[in-house]
């Protein structure tokens, strides 16, 4: 039961984080020398018993085809993990993209 706490802790910080590359208008700067665009600093409680973080590195961009060429598709990684009150940890990757518009 605890390492399914912590799993679904995990699945929701990866959800998270592909929410916050949803939300981003425009690519992201770099944060540090690992790629890494976004990092949690700290766990984010969804209840008193399980709580969750994520980091989202940038791996790199690419022409989409079709598109015109200041279209670029941006795509990235999300490492995700959970935790629950009887210290299980679960841990996942995702990977996302999204397309920007450069140069405007």
């Amino acid at each position: 039961y605890s390492n399914d706490r912590s799993f679904y802790s995990a699945d929701a910080a990866g959800e998270a984080g592909v929410a916050w590359i949803r939300r981003q208008g425009s690519p992201p700067s770099l944060v540090d020398t690992l790629s890494h665009v976004s990092v949690s600093t700290a766990y984010t409680a969804l209840s008193t018993d399980h709580q969750y973080k994520y980091d989202v590195k940038f791996t790199r961009k690419k022409f989409r085809p079709g598109w015109s060429v200041e279209y670029k598709e941006y795509e990235f990684l999300v490492e995700a993990s959970g935790l629950s009150a009887q210290q299980a940890e679960s841990a996942v990757e995702l990977g996302a993209s999204k397309t920007f518009r450069e140069g405007y």
